[in-house]
């Protein structure tokens, strides 16, 4: 529900993330939005298949290729935190963390070859919304799942092909650059140092 837009109005897309109107802190994802299908024809954009998280190239898809969009406060569909085996659990990051690998690398280089038909204000919207907190979450399950660098190394060598998002303030910090100096070997005793004080606060 977005309180500051008003129902039943047609909005140009590019100008909906601005703050007092709009979006605020999040636009159109898969789960609050219904799309033309012509547009997804038109988009030339297969999703990957059998394979999670596709719904994030979904998002990124429908947001650059949409010129516009109505709001309608209509409950029309329901996600269920907490269900077992769904996609954002541990275990299932954990197990498709290939999965999101390919899904986080796919969308930065769709940005790259689409940027000259994405305004600015729809890039800084991907980039800021979608792009970066997956490259996040994959340094995370990568850091916090595994006890070697193997996933970790894999994901930092690709990435390092796109130096906006391998070099940017919010993405490499100061635990990354760490692991990274270690060519992620730094990762094992990261992980043997948490466990040793979950032992000791028991």
């Amino acid at each position: 529900y977005y309180a500051s837009i008003e129902p039943g109005v047609q909005n140009d897309l590019t100008v909906m993330n601005y703050k007092g109107y709009g979006f605020g802190e999040w636009g159109p994802l898969l789960s609050t939005t219904t799309c033309k299908t012509q547009l997804l024809k038109d988009a030339q954009f297969a999703i990957d298949e059998h394979c999670f998280y596709v719904d994030m190239e979904y998002n990124f898809i429908i947001y650059s290729m949409a010129k516009n969009v109505t709001y309608y406060p209509l409950t029309i569909y329901s996600y269920y935190l907490g269900r077992a085996g769904q996609s954002m659990s541990k275990e299932s990051m954990k197990r498709n963390v290939l999965h999101h690998e390919k899904v986080t690398l796919r969308l930065i280089k769709e940005l790259y070859e689409r940027r000259d038909s994405i305004s600015p204000e729809k890039q800084a919207y991907i980039i800021n919304k979608l792009i970066v907190p997956l490259v996040k979450v994959q340094y995370y399950i990568t850091t916090e799942f595994f006890n070697d660098g193997t996933h970790f190394n894999s994901f930092d060598t690709q990435l390092r092909r796109y130096p906006e998002f391998y070099n940017g303030y919010d993405i490499a910090g100061t635990v990354i650059k760490f692991h990274r100096a270690a060519l992620g070997r730094s990762i094992f005793a990261d992980s043997s140092i948490k466990k040793l004080k979950r032992i000791t606060k028991r």
